[in-house]
């Protein structure tokens, strides 16, 4: 089925379409895909209280031209306050039930959590609010080991459409160089997209040394939150250390 006769039948069959963008690549490409049909689809954006100039940037360049938009605003920087930084590792001392029992003053949250509570939560529930019954995400199948739903799936409700599920990093980047659309600079940098200048999680994605080259006050306080999570890490790493030297590991 082609994109046009594919966009044609959600159209037909949801009165209320949403596309979640982020300002990234992938919702990019589908942003510029879907030009001709934005009378019809309402675009969302997640402001999670922390976005890096570069990608406000970018949200107001589309924003100026897209007939619907919506932002949603969220607040991290209360969040971490109130749950701790996030981290790719979560030290147990650190959790609620460990600072109850005094092993750690230190809270820490785990990326997924962060993120569920300050970008994906707040997009649902306004995607409910809105009565939207169709999702329109720029997820690829390349994106992750296990993908939760295709193409054309319904869950809690919404019908998903991905229109470049099949495609590559590289498609996406070569289709918004012929179009010429805006492209984050995080991306000719070499990491992908920064949701909040002060993330200190998602350690495989580079986004650090992005915000060191361009935000070092930024950088200064995400190092001091590692520097305190590593500490608490390291802790646990030296009961492992022990055992292994224990049992000839």
């Amino acid at each position: 089925m082609s994109l046009q006769d594919a966009v044609a039948d959600v159209l037909a069959r949801h009165e209320k379409v949403a596309l979640q963008f982020s300002g990234g690549k992938d919702s990019m490409a589908c942003l510029f895909l879907l030009r001709p049909w934005l009378d019809r689809i309402t675009v969302y954006w997640t402001n999670t209280g922390d976005p890096i100039p570069e990608t406000v940037e970018v949200i107001e360049a589309c924003k100026a031209w897209i007939p619907r938009f919506e932002e949603i605003r969220s607040d991290a920087p209360a969040w971490w306050e109130q749950n701790g930084h996030p981290s790719d590792l979560v030290p147990t001392y650190s959790t609620p039930l460990g600072r109850v029992m005094g092993f750690s003053g230190l809270k820490v949250s785990d990326r997924f959590t962060c993120c569920a509570a300050n970008v994906m939560i707040p997009m649902f529930n306004r995607m409910k609010a809105d009565r939207i019954t169709c999702i329109i995400r720029g997820q690829k199948l390349c994106d992750m080991p296990t993908v939760p739903l295709r193409s054309g799936d319904v869950s809690d409700g919404f019908e998903v459409f991905y229109p470049i599920e099949q495609w590559s990093h590289e498609d996406v980047l070569a289709y918004l160089k012929a179009e010429g659309a805006p492209l984050h600079p995080c991306y000719s940098e070499g990491t992908t997209g920064v949701d909040c200048a002060h993330c200190t999680a998602w350690w495989d994605e580079s986004h650090i040394a992005f915000i060191r080259e361009r935000h070092p006050e930024a950088h200064r306080t995400v190092i001091r939150h590692i520097r305190l999570v590593t500490a608490e890490i390291a802790k646990h790493a030296r009961h492992l250390d022990a055992i292994l030297t224990k049992e000839g590991g």
